[in-house]
């Protein structure tokens, strides 16, 4: 739920609507934020979901570890980059191998390489 009292952090204006959504915005949607428009300086904005934050407990017995909301999206940031740049790993990989022009059908064969280990068999 979004607050009800958004302010754009431009103008200040409490005049502000729900943006359309971009394709880079979808990170963003993950952490439960969603773009805004200020209808006086048209500046496009994110706001968070507000949430009641109650008191910590502290318990000797519970020993999970915690992360505080900013960290939270950082380790979620972190996490969507690693699996963008995996993704990359394997684009770039497929792309760059070698392939011979065997049969003429336009079909690539993957070319085999001997290796150190072919010397020993």
């Amino acid at each position: 739920m979004l607050s009800a009292s958004l302010t754009c952090p431009s103008c200040g204006a409490a005049d502000t609507r729900a943006a359309r959504l971009r394709w880079n915005d979808l990170p963003m949607l993950v952490l439960a934020r969603r773009a805004q428009r200020c209808r006086q300086c048209r500046k496009r904005f994110y706001a968070g979901a507000t949430v009641p934050v109650a008191a910590p407990v502290k318990n000797k017995r519970d020993r999970r570890f915690h992360l505080t909301p900013a960290t939270r999206r950082r380790v979620v940031e972190l996490a969507l980059l690693a699996g963008m740049a995996m993704l990359f790993y394997v684009f770039l990989h497929y792309i760059t191998q070698e392939h011979s022009s065997g049969g003429g059908d336009g079909a690539c064969a993957p070319v085999s390489h001997s290796t150190a280990w072919d010397r020993f068999a």
